[in-house]
């Protein structure tokens, strides 16, 4: 299989250190807590405390459900989370029947949702759904995601290497589901898969090697380098025909399809500079990430903890677990303190959306609304590549995350009190116009009996 690199260039991006001397290391599994905490996405609960599950036992209801990853009791269920205390007897549901290949686009996107498949590259968005708005926006292609470009990051690379088979089954099974007549594998031209796709003439899909910077695999430059023109504000993939899925949600629509099972663990990236070995493993959904480090290293647990890479990593919270957008948990040493900043525009050199990003660095600071929006904080897609370039060593991504929450929320905000006041409106003349019908029915039925009543 010949590996071509994308021929479009995207604008900004910075060239980095990989870090990925770990590359060629297997994935190993981690062990089963005692515990496992399971996050609902939103949804309501379909368990009660004190039930008893087997692993596969749906927990909640909604696009994405969550399920047991092994046996064990309910001992809790919150409002975004459940408990399951695990009896290691690892007594398990029997797998779904296996779809068969004349199986309807309805049928796979079906199954996808029932066995809990989200994206996995950190999105965590409901598969199911983003398939069927694809089938209805008509798309063509399908990019599978495998660039994997923030430094010490290996999941996607050690997954693509172990299971390049059943990638290839669930890319043919996604293309079914959404429509597309045409599959495209990206990768990083530095991959350690290449060689054994080189080697497998059968698959079926073309492979493109993404450009040597970050953030080449972000989805918004991963189409510009695809199609050539970036992809307007606001505007998403199946706008332009494509539809961009991980590989690792790849992987997981195999699985829910050929072997029926429910996504309940995932490759899960260990790393940062913080460890001595960096790698992978398989761990179950709901797995306590202080208990993983101490299986891994327990040494590291003095390290700031991100979940996501080192670059875009958000902090994890105590107590944390790995859920399905948990494709990395970085573990890195405290970086020096900031400095003012020296107007240097850096940032705005290497800012993949062409942002002001010292712009909006001062605007942060000034808490300045309105400047924020002028500057579109709204278009940042979070990649820390001003983080890395900055000599102030400011916290440019922490900073504009805030804002662009802060902004979102005002703006959902302001959506839902203008969808009130029409909603109040409209009941206003909905009240108006009743009034209105049942004053003529009284002058109408009094006329009709009083003939001489003069009505004006």
């Amino acid at each position: 299989m010949k590996v071509e690199p994308l021929s479009h260039p995207f604008r900004g991006g910075v060239s980095l250190d990989e870090h990925k001397a770990h590359r060629a290391a297997p994935s190993r599994r981690a062990p089963l807590p005692n515990e496992l905490r399971l996050p609902l996405a939103r949804a309501e609960a379909t368990t009660q405390v004190g039930e008893w599950v087997a692993r596969g036992t749906c927990l909640s209801a909604g696009e994405s459900p969550t399920h047991a990853p092994t046996s064990g009791r309910i001992v809790s269920v919150g409002a975004d989370h459940t408990v399951l205390a695990v009896d290691h007897e690892h007594a398990a549901l029997p797998p779904l029947p296996r779809l068969p290949t004349s199986a309807s686009a309805d049928a796979i996107v079906e199954r996808i949702r029932a066995c809990g498949v989200a994206g996995l590259g950190g999105g965590g968005f409901p598969t199911a759904t983003k398939l069927r708005a694809a089938r209805d926006a008509g798309v063509g292609t399908l990019i599978v995601n495998a660039v994997e470009c923030e430094p010490w990051v290996t999941a996607d690379e050690v997954l693509l290497r172990e299971h390049r088979c059943e990638i290839a089954s669930g890319i043919g099974i996604a293309m079914s589901a959404c429509g597309a007549g045409r599959a495209v594998l990206v990768v990083d031209p530095r991959n350690s898969a290449l060689g054994a796709l080189d080697d497998d003439p059968s698959l079926a899909f073309e492979t493109y090697a993404a450009a040597l910077r970050y953030p080449a695999g972000s989805e918004r430059q991963l189409i510009e380098q695809f199609v050539g023109t970036p992809l307007a504000a606001g505007a998403r993939p199946p706008s332009v025909g494509i539809l961009v899925l991980n590989v690792a949600t790849i992987y997981a629509i195999h699985r829910a399809v050929v072997a029926g099972e429910p996504l309940t663990e995932r490759l899960v990236a260990l790393t940062g500079d913080a460890l001595e070995a960096p790698g992978t493993a398989w761990v179950p959904i709901g797995t306590p990430v202080d208990e993983l480090i101490d299986w891994w290293q327990p040494q590291a647990r003095s390290a700031r903890m991100l979940r996501g890479g080192p670059l875009t990593g958000i902090e994890l919270e105590p107590h944390a677990a790995v859920d399905k957008r948990t494709y990395a948990v970085s573990f890195v040493t405290e970086s020096p303190a900031p400095v003012p900043c020296i107007r240097c525009g850096h940032c705005n050199e290497v800012c993949p959306e062409r942002l002001s990003v010292d712009a909006l660095h001062l605007a942060c600071a000034a808490s300045d609304d309105a400047a924020l929006e002028r500057l579109h904080i709204d278009s940042c897609i979070a990649c820390g590549a001003c983080e890395v370039v900055c000599p102030s060593r400011l916290p440019l991504l922490a900073e504009l995350r805030a804002a662009q929450a802060t902004h979102v929320a005002r703006d959902r905000a302001a959506r839902a009190a203008d969808r009130a006041r029409r909603r109040y409106a409209r009941h206003l003349e909905r009240a108006t116009t009743m009034a209105e019908r049942e004053r003529n029915a009284r002058l109408r039925r009094r006329t009709a009996t009083r003939s001489w009543l003069d009505v004006e």
